[in-house]
C-alpha cells in the first residue's frame, strides 16, 4: 500500500513494433510486470514476461521500458519501489 503510485512521465518511449514481425502480420498483446524503483527508473533485474510472448515484442518493449521514466511511488513522504503491470499491445493498424 503506498500514499502515491507510480506515474509514467510524459514523453516516454513506446516500443518499436519489430519489422520483420510487422511484414508478416504478427500481432500480439500481453502483460509485463516491472519494479520501477525509488528514483523513477525500471529495475531491469525485475522485469517479468510471459513466456508465450514473442522474443522480437519482449526485446522492444524491455528497450522502452529500460529508456522510460517514472515518478516513483511515495510512502510516508518516502520515495518506494513499486510493483506495476502494464499491458503491450502490438496491432496492425490499417
Amino acid at each position: 500500500m503506498v500514499e502515491r503510485i507510480v506515474a509514467p512521465a510524459p514523453g516516454n518511449p513506446e516500443p518499436r513494433y519489430p519489422d520483420a514481425l510487422r511484414r508478416q502480420g504478427i500481432e500480439e498483446s500481453f502483460v509485463v510486470r516491472f519494479v520501477v524503483d525509488t528514483a523513477g527508473h525500471v529495475d531491469e533485474s525485475k522485469i517479468e514476461f510471459p513466456t508465450t510472448a514473442h522474443r522480437q515484442f519482449i526485446d522492444a518493449v524491455k528497450a522502452a521500458l529500460l529508456r522510460s521514466r517514472y515518478f516513483p511511488a511515495t510512502l510516508g513522504g518516502h520515495h518506494v519501489a513499486q510493483l506495476v503491470q502494464q499491458e503491450f499491445r502490438f496491432k496492425m493498424v490499417p
